[in-house]
């Protein structure tokens, strides 16, 4: 890892840290409609400019959607089935969580590990497999939906599995587009560069 992609982090560090000071539900509803005011502003500044105030605009863009995932999790992990069923309700459900979180990470790991390598061309396959592996998770987490259902009883199901009630559920539906687009980049690495 270069000093570049240390200071393409550093923006995604302080928006988890934000996450870790929303300790309620309640509080976290407007943190993400701050977080949701910041984007529309970081999205309008990368679209007028260029150069390195675009570059600055995509990486804070990056980590609001970040800190929203977080504050998202965090809501969920903290709160109450009722809560937990508002709160997805308020992010477009379980599907579009889980793929937006998968995307966001895909993204991510794009610019901080497949970007300026020394095998750009592994890099470039690389980073159409994360995404390919957002998609693919997401596609996974729709099916899981569609056999169990997004109410409380399928949440509780999914995440039976592990041992867990409504909040695990959804942390295993948004955890598969996020582990499939980071395994899928590296697989697909390691492919183009043997």
């Amino acid at each position: 890892m270069h000093a570049r992609d240390l200071t393409r982090l550093a923006p995604c560090s302080a928006a988890l840290a934000l996450t870790l000071l929303v300790g309620t539900p309640a509080t976290a509803n407007d943190t993400l409609k701050t977080l949701g005011s910041a984007q529309w502003v970081a999205n309008g500044v990368a679209l007028a400019s260029d150069g390195t105030l675009a570059e600055v605009a995509d990486q804070t863009s990056t980590a609001l959607a970040v800190a929203e995932t977080g504050v998202t999790g965090t809501a969920i992990a903290t709160g109450s089935g009722a809560v937990i069923m508002k709160t997805l309700a308020t992010a477009g459900g379980p599907v579009m969580l889980a793929g937006a979180t998968g995307l966001g990470v895909a993204h991510l790991v794009n610019e901080t590990l497949y970007s300026n390598c020394a095998n750009q061309s592994a890099c470039d396959v690389a980073q159409v497999g994360s995404y390919a592996g957002a998609i693919a998770g997401t596609g996974a987490t729709a099916l899981t939906v569609a056999v169990t259902g997004a109410g409380s009883a399928g949440l509780a199901t999914i995440g039976a599995t592990v041992g867990g009630g409504m909040a695990a559920g959804v942390g295993l539906l948004v955890a598969a587009p996020v582990v499939a687009a980071i395994g899928l980049g590296g697989l697909f690495y390691w492919l183009a560069s043997n």
